[in-house]
C-alpha cells in the first residue's frame, strides 16, 4: 500500500510506502516540514492499494497522531499475507461500514469473520431476501 501525504493548504506532498521503517518515517515527516514553514498537519490525500474501497476510508485521516502510522504499517502487513477472497472481503466490508479513522478500518479487518460474501446479493432486495431466508420466513404471496 501507499499513501500521498500532504499538508494542509500545500499544493505539494509525498508518496509513502507502507510498510515504512522509522528511518523511511522520520525522512518522510523532515521534508514535509521543509516544505513550508506553516505549522503542519500532515494528512492522507490519496491511497494506492489492491482493495480500492480502502482509499475512501482513509483519505483525510492525520498520519503521525494518535498512532496512527503504526496502525497503517500494521493493517498493510496483515493485507499482505492475505488472500484474494479475504481482499474482496474486506473490500465489501468497508463499502458496508464506511469506517472513517484508521482506527475502525482496523476493526473491520481484524474482525473479517463477521462479514460474509455471497455471490447471490446482486443488490439490496437480494440481500434482504437471503437474510429472511436464513430466518426462515417467507414474504412472498403464494398462488
Amino acid at each position: 500500500m501507499r499513501i500521498y501525504i500532504k499538508r494542509e493548504n500545500i499544493s505539494r506532498g509525498v508518496w509513502m510506502d507502507l510498510p515504512a521503517s522509522q528511518d523511511e518515517i522520520e525522512r518522510i515527516y523532515m521534508e514535509l516540514k521543509g516544505m513550508h514553514s506553516s505549522s503542519m498537519i500532515p494528512f492522507i490525500a490519496r491511497v494506492e492499494s489492491d482493495v480500492p474501497s480502502l482509499a475512501e476510508c482513509l483519505e483525510d485521516c492525520t498520519v503521525f497522531k494518535n498512532g496512527h502510522l503504526e496502525l497503517l504499517n500494521e493493517l498493510t502487513r496483515e493485507m499482505a499475507v492475505w488472500e484474494k477472497d479475504e481482499k474482496e472481503r474486506f473490500g465489501a466490508a468497508l463499502m458496508w461500514d464506511h469506517p472513517d479513522s484508521i482506527e475502525t478500518v482496523m476493526d473491520v479487518a481484524k474482525n473479517l469473520d463477521r462479514y460474509i460474501l455471497d455471490d447471490r446479493m446482486k443488490n439490496w432486495e437480494a440481500a434482504g431476501r437471503l437474510e429472511l431466508e436464513k430466518r426462515g420466513i417467507q414474504i412472498d404471496k403464494e398462488n
